[in-house]
């Protein structure tokens, strides 16, 4: 009887996400594209994930930073999918195409996600054309590569960062209740002194953004110039290999690459 009790309690469960997602997606315009991908990861719908990924678009230009980490998530959940559907393949070559025609934002949150989502496009359209390579797509792996060498800042300096941001050093401040003490990690709202809490806002967001160009400059672009070289090398050989353009193509795919020397000589003696 409890075996019987679990079984059903599931089932009901499973039926009342179902019907929830229906009615989800039904509405979706009621919906941000944030509980959207809740959703569809849930379900593992192919036609709401196409769905959604014209609903991400809504996104751009206005709110990049979120563009950007929606694609990223809806992209994770595509390639969760690529062994039981083969209609993903064709969704993730949509979407990478589409993420790495985008211009990255300057912001540093927008810029970090939109390399990251760019990185993690190159790995997508490399393994889906790798059967049958072409020129176009080695285009736009080459600038993409190109485009995250050019980020780069050369003999990069630390930024000093802190775990808890001291409030700015000020005469005693008066509050209503008397004198305010304030403490490192403390809510910049606690602080009732306009001028003091508008400088402890901009020292905190000085400290985030010092933090973003730290990982950005020491991890995420490094690790990323490094794995998509790899990827680009490879691909670029095998398309100029099957190409009549060698050499033309060859030294157009360097330029846009930011290409060294030795790099140039390898995809160039691919005959």
């Amino acid at each position: 009887m409890e075996k019987n009790k679990k079984y059903i309690s599931a089932t009901g469960s499973l039926i009342l996400i179902l019907v929830l997602a229906g009615a989800t997606m039904a509405h979706g315009a009621d919906l941000s594209v944030e509980d959207q991908i809740g959703v569809v990861k849930q379900t593992g719908n192919v036609t709401d994930c196409a769905k959604l990924l014209k609903q991400i678009e809504s996104l751009w230009p206005d709110q990049p930073e979120n563009y950007f980490r929606c694609q990223n998530q809806l992209g994770a959940i595509l390639e969760s999918m690529v062994a039981t559907n083969t209609k993903v393949d064709s969704l993730l070559n949509e979407q990478a195409k589409t993420v790495l025609n985008k211009k990255c934002p300057d912001d540093i949150s927008g810029l970090n996600e939109c390399v990251s989502a760019k990185g993690n496009s190159v790995q997508v359209l490399a393994e889906l054309t790798k059967s049958a390579p072409s020129i176009p797509v080695a285009e736009m792996l080459a600038k993409t590569l190109g485009e995250i060498r050019s980020l780069i800042i050369t003999n990069y300096q630390w930024e000093m960062v802190t775990a808890n941001v001291a409030p700015p050093i000020v005469p005693p401040l008066r509050s209503t209740n008397g004198m305010q003490v304030m403490f490192s990690g403390m809510s910049a709202n606690s602080i009732q002194d306009p001028a003091a809490r508008e400088a402890y806002q901009k020292a905190i967001a000085e400290n985030k953004r010092h933090n973003q160009d730290n990982w950005l400059q020491t991890q995420l672009l490094p690790g990323l110039n490094r794995k998509i070289t790899v990827t680009f090398l490879n691909y670029a050989k095998n398309a100029l290999a099957h190409d009549t353009q060698t050499a033309k193509h060859a030294d157009v795919l360097a330029k846009q690459a930011h290409l060294n020397e030795q790099e140039r000589e390898q995809i160039q003696s691919t005959r």
